[in-house]
């Protein structure tokens, strides 16, 4: 939260022109994975962490999304996996929006 309202104080500062992705919303959570799911509406697989909140600032803290284009896709898949299978934490971050839900940036798994 600090740092959002540390650079909304930059934008007006520096002018809105050069702030176009500053203010772009990006968190992190710590987790067991619940579900995975694909559905047929999306491009990449729908994640449910037993910790959900709003981290991308989409308004929808139900899902995070994987987007199939993500150059690790294949391997943020195979850690999801291995989580659930094993009841491990994954240490997700989630970064601004893709088609409704906060975007999976980078995933982590935790022993």
């Amino acid at each position: 939260m600090r740092r959002t309202y540390l650079a909304a104080v930059l934008c007006v500062a520096l002018g809105a022109g050069l702030c176009g992705t500053a203010l772009a919303v990006e968190g992190s959570v710590t987790s067991t994975v619940n579900r995975l799911y694909y559905y047929e509406g999306h491009s990449g697989l729908l994640v449910i962490v037993n910790n959900m909140s709003d981290l991308g600032g989409c308004g929808n803290a139900n899902w995070y999304l994987l987007p199939d284009s993500h150059v690790h896709y294949k391997q943020i898949v195979a850690l999801l996996m291995t989580a659930q299978a094993q009841d491990a934490q994954v240490n997700l971050t989630i970064t601004d929006c893709y088609q409704g839900y906060g975007r999976i940036r980078h995933a982590m798994l935790i022993d």
